[in-house]
């Protein structure tokens, strides 16, 4: 398996902090997204804001829809990406921009939780003890706002979020998704 910097840097700032769960650390992000930003952002060579551009994402589309991507790793408030797309919500056809790696802002990343696991966890693990709920009067999962990424491992995502009803809290949990026409399966 090929690693890129950004993950080995991840991987030996996370591996510490986790303890007994720096085994599943060692696992590449698994997860897919799609551009948060509406008007696009530059894909760059490195993780700085000044590393050269590769490609131009462009912003959402005729239909709203703004490009998805696969994530490899998320460090510094960087995350690695390949695989640049549109999805094929109006079976039109998948459009593929740019096959390559690079690099955007954790910032421009956007995704969505689905009723896997509705709790968010203290480690990437399932039993983890519980951090918060992500489960509301009348909110799920799949209202959650995400307001920070701070690491990813396999499916697993260490994030800040608020829910509807104004609560919010921090932790790992896992299933989510880049669809942005409906809940994640």
């Amino acid at each position: 398996m090929i690693r890129s910097p950004l993950f080995a840097a991840f991987a030996a700032v996370l591996a510490p902090a986790l303890g007994p769960v720096a085994a599943a650390a060692a696992e590449p992000c698994a997860i897919h997204a799609h551009l948060a930003d509406a008007d696009g952002v530059p894909l760059r060579a490195a993780p700085a804001a000044d590393a050269a551009v590769l490609f131009a994402i462009p912003g959402a589309d005729a239909d709203g829809i703004t490009p998805e991507f696969r994530v490899l790793a998320v460090a510094d408030g960087f995350a690695e990406i390949e695989r640049i797309g549109y999805s094929d919500y109006a079976a039109s056809g998948d459009r593929d921009l740019f096959a390559g790696r690079g690099f955007v802002p954790v910032s421009a990343l956007g995704f969505a939780f689905g009723g896997l696991d509705p709790v968010l966890h203290t480690a990437p693990a399932e039993d983890a003890p519980a951090t918060f709920d992500m489960i509301g009067e009348v909110d799920g999962p799949d209202s959650v706002v995400v307001t920070a990424l701070r690491a990813c491992v396999g499916g697993w995502v260490d994030v800040d979020v608020t829910m509807p009803d104004g609560r919010s809290g921090r932790g790992w949990g896992r299933g989510v998704c880049a669809n942005q026409v409906s809940t994640c399966g």
